[in-house]
């Protein structure tokens, strides 16, 4: 469990399996976040679409059906574009919108892995690659592989799983291809097809 680092909410805390106080659930809310929680939680029409959750230093909207996310990303960005509060962004994943300060990033977790382990270099992979995806940032890393979208940058971001192949089964066959020699120098393997090409 020690050698295990998670960084929870988007970035915004990091600890490893072990530490039974990460994330800290007495931490206050972020102050920052407090003007754009109250406005996100008083828009009438968001409110019959999605469930607002604010924790720590992320302000999480769960849309309560799949076909209601396209509705509830406009209105939230309407909402920020009305206020335009400083220091907030806004990303999206798979599932949800969050809106969090400006210094939480998922970069946070790769240079905590980087100092912890004497920089190494730290492979990232993530979904979500291209913006306003909340894996934008992470896959921006030199060392970084998408299992679905990826950016319009060709040096990173690449989604190099097999056509067809997404999310868990992508990274599940990305994680198999990565072989570790004796002096422990780890290299993905990649078919002979992939190996070319353009991103």
């Amino acid at each position: 469990w020690p050698q295990v680092t998670i960084g929870y909410h988007n970035g915004g805390q990091i600890g490893t399996l072990h530490e039974d106080g990460c994330p800290d659930s007495t931490a206050s809310f972020c102050e920052s976040l407090s003007t754009m929680l109250s406005a996100v939680q008083s828009n009438s029409r968001l409110s019959q679409l999605a469930t607002v959750e604010g924790k720590l230093k992320q302000i999480t909207v769960f849309p309560k059906s799949p076909s209601f996310a396209e509705e509830c990303w406009a209105l939230i960005t309407h909402v920020a574009c009305l206020i335009q509060p400083a220091g907030v962004k806004l990303v999206r994943s798979s599932h949800s919108f969050d809106l969090l300060p400006a210094d939480v990033t998922k970069l946070n977790v790769i240079a905590y892995l980087s100092n912890r382990e004497d920089g190494s270099d730290v492979l990232a992979i993530g979904d979500m690659g291209r913006w306003p995806g909340n894996d934008h940032e992470l896959l921006s890393h030199p060392y970084s592989l998408s299992v679905d979208q990826v950016s319009p940058d060709r040096d990173t971001c690449w989604n190099l799983a097999s056509p067809g192949v997404r999310g868990v089964q992508a990274t599940l066959e990305l994680l198999r291809r990565i072989k570790v020699n004796s002096q422990g120098i780890a290299r993905l393997v990649l078919p002979h097809t992939l190996r070319k090409g353009p991103k």
